[in-house]
């Protein structure tokens, strides 16, 4: 919806009464986990991934070695799904069910 003063709001329909909580700094550190696991099956090198992706070679890396600190972005996520030739919604979806299945120590 965009109101007269420019201002824009998202309306949504409640479909269901149930909410879902996830623990973020868990969800970080297990797609962090999962991306580098993905990076290291893969025939490529984390400097091919950034390179390709276009993130950053230090972000990259601070990114998958301090998820607690430098959560990974969903374009970022979306780029390197991409460079690895992921699926992205499967991707984020078989993290949800490892974060909600597993206990994740940092």
């Amino acid at each position: 919806v965009q109101y007269p003063n420019g201002r824009v709001a998202l309306d949504t329909i409640q479909t269901d009464s149930t909410v879902i909580r996830m623990d973020t700094l868990k969800f970080s550190i297990m797609l962090a986990k999962r991306i580098a696991d993905a990076i290291e099956s893969s025939e490529m090198s984390k400097q091919q991934v950034s390179n390709i992706s276009g993130i950053p070679w230090a972000t990259l890396c601070r990114r998958l070695e301090h998820p607690e600190r430098s959560f990974l972005t969903i374009p970022e996520t979306i780029s390197i799904c991409d460079v690895l030739g992921l699926d992205f919604v499967s991707f984020l979806s078989d993290v949800e069910t490892e974060v909600k299945s597993s206990p994740v120590r940092g």
